[in-house]
């Protein structure tokens, strides 16, 4: 099965158990990579969409079919029967287990973000966020002081990760 056939089943079984209807569900693939947030859902009007980081969808398959469809998914749920329950309320992560998820509201998962590996002034490696790398390279501040790890500068810089 596709990611886009198992959003389908997902968006079926939601309809089956809750007897509503989803109609037409956008899906997108457009979730920027700088960026922690692997899914989301939202309702415009009578429109439903989901959105999907392509970086998480490739480091980290399974998990997203297992548990952020299932999460979003409730979500189209409680925009259509805000009577079932609401953001990550109790109602939502009932509705999120009976899609199989677990009904987190949050994840753990690595290399969904791009980040940039410096070495410290005592050795440790330290990784910056894009915005922070650009305002070092570019000079708009000299160096940063890292929590019990050192100082790292620009020519610090050893490798993009992710």
């Amino acid at each position: 099965m596709t990611f886009e056939d198992h959003i389908k089943a997902c968006i079926k079984k939601a309809e089956l158990i809750y007897n509503i209807s989803l109609g037409h569900v956008e899906i997108k693939y457009n979730i920027r990579t700088n960026s922690t947030i692997v899914g989301q859902a939202s309702m415009s009007g009578d429109s439903l969409k989901l959105r999907f980081q392509r970086r998480a969808l490739e480091n980290h398959y399974e998990y997203m079919v297992k548990e952020t469809i299932p999460h979003e998914v409730a979500h189209l749920v409680t925009y259509v029967r805000p009577d079932l329950g609401c953001s990550h309320d109790t109602g939502w992560k009932a509705i999120c287990q009976a899609l199989g998820g677990e009904g987190r509201t949050y994840h753990d998962l690595k290399n969904v973000v791009k980040t940039y590996q410096y070495v410290s002034d005592t050795g440790a490696i330290v990784d910056l966020s894009i915005i922070r790398h650009n305002k070092l390279q570019k000079g708009k501040v000299i160096s940063y002081s890292v929590r019990g790890l050192g100082v790292i500068t620009k020519n610090d810089f050893q490798r993009v990760c992710g």
